[in-house]
């Protein structure tokens, strides 16, 4: 790739940002936070500096990753980077090892785990994350700033909408509205449209409790 990468952000996706774009042939120029990691630095990742002073390590031939696992910080920190600098490129990390349709989209921004399946007609928004073995089936449409927990399964033709969170190895059955800003916890089963800014829990899932944008989740 002809553009160097700067991870934004010191959590454990930072590892998996890394790893990804190592093997895309990717280089990395550093991961920027407020803070130093306090994980394993596998790849030993240069520390560039805190989020205030971004904007100084962004070049024509640099694109941001924003490795944050939350939907909705992700969010604000890509707000906050584009009133930096609106022109901020911004990358696409897909792991090698991946089945997705030449006839679906992956947009600006997203990351996509390994064993991930992406079925044909099938749209994923900017800035989502897809984890381990999701499995996104035929003629889904995932809205912007959507996240899965590994093992995450769609049937077809489902609609997840903006800062929903599909849990670890849970279901959404075939032909269903995943309304913005829902959770659905592991090993769940949602069979029926949700409502917006609500928590899903069991099988069948059920409202488990109301929650506000930007709550926490993780």
């Amino acid at each position: 790739m002809n553009y160097r990468l700067i991870i934004v952000g010191s959590g454990s996706l930072l590892n998996v940002c890394a790893e990804i774009a190592i093997l895309n042939k990717i280089k990395i120029k550093g991961y920027v936070d407020n803070i130093k990691t306090k994980n394993s630095n596998i790849f030993s990742i240069k520390y560039l500096g805190n989020l205030k002073n971004i904007e100084k390590y962004i070049d024509r031939r640099t694109k941001i990753i924003l490795a944050i696992g939350d939907n909705y910080q992700r969010f604000k920190m890509y707000n906050s980077i584009l009133k930096k600098n609106k022109n901020t490129n911004f990358a696409t990390l897909i792991h090698p090892n991946t089945y997705i349709s030449n006839h679906s989209k992956i947009n600006i921004g997203s990351i996509v785990c390994c064993d991930v399946n992406v079925n044909i007609n099938t749209y994923i928004g900017k800035f989502c994350i897809l984890n381990s073995k999701t499995s996104i089936d035929h003629d889904n449409y995932l809205s912007d700033f959507v996240g899965t927990g590994p093992g995450a399964k769609t049937g077809g033709q489902v609609k997840i909408n903006n800062f929903s969170f599909i849990g670890i190895n849970s279901s959404i059955k075939n032909n269903i509205k995943v309304d913005t800003n829902t959770v659905v916890g592991g090993n769940s089963f949602l069979s029926k449209n949700s409502k917006k800014n609500s928590t899903y829990i069991g099988v069948p899932a059920k409202i488990k409790k109301k929650r506000k944008i930007g709550e926490k989740y993780l």
